[in-house]
């Protein structure tokens, strides 16, 4: 008689005896670990934890950039005003104004320019939206963070050198950081689930 190896649907392999008794040899603890369905459990989950991590940090860089520079260039008319009180495109301005340390019109319609400009730049916003669909939510968001960084540097760097070129490629930056960043909080919260969606929606619409 010909005997064969009876099937078996445990992890283990079952074994024949000489007397004919089949017995379950267990695994080594060795070859258990590296089992394939465990590996695919642990990495899945390390993959999750992963991927959570990732938008938690991606919403707390969007809520942190909108909330310090998303409206800096929304309702211009006060930002104008501090503008020129400290002194942005005096130089506009005649020598005895100057001296003065009165505001001319001048600076003011260089500033009412800028104004104008950042208004605008609304008309970029339908190949910012196909910017956004292309490269997608995450990617977006860091063009974002970036885009208000560069303008807050241009800024700074042109009332500290008094380089009138760098402040209006500042706010410029800062403008495009704007229209970007209305354009980005859905296909944000898209990346979240349930409940979570609306309320992140909310926090960057709050801070905005």
């Amino acid at each position: 008689l010909e005997t064969t190896e009876p099937k078996t649907s445990f992890s283990g392999r079952m074994e024949v005896g000489e007397e004919g008794e089949t017995s379950l040899a267990e695994e080594s603890p060795r070859r258990r670990k590296l089992h394939p369905y465990s590996l695919r459990r642990r990495t899945s989950k390390r993959t999750l934890d992963r991927q959570a991590r990732q938008r938690m940090t991606l919403f707390i860089v969007t809520a942190v950039t909108t909330f310090f520079f998303g409206g800096a260039t929304m309702g211009w008319g006060p930002m104008q005003l501090m503008l020129e009180e400290n002194g942005i495109f005096s130089k506009k301005c005649t020598e005895e104004e100057q001296e003065e340390d009165v505001i001319c019109s001048e600076q003011s319609a260089r500033l009412v320019g800028i104004g104008l400009c950042i208004g605008g730049l609304q008309a970029v916003s339908p190949i910012l939206g196909m910017l956004v669909d292309k490269i997608g939510a995450v990617k977006s968001a860091y063009v974002h963070a970036l885009l208000a960084m560069s303008g807050l540097a241009f800024t700074v760097l042109g009332s500290f050198l008094v380089w009138d070129p760098a402040i209006f490629i500042g706010f410029i930056l800062l403008a495009l950081h704007t229209w970007l960043g209305l354009l980005n909080i859905m296909q944000l919260a898209l990346y979240f689930e349930g409940h979570t969606v609306s309320r992140v929606i909310f926090v960057l619409n709050t801070v905005f």
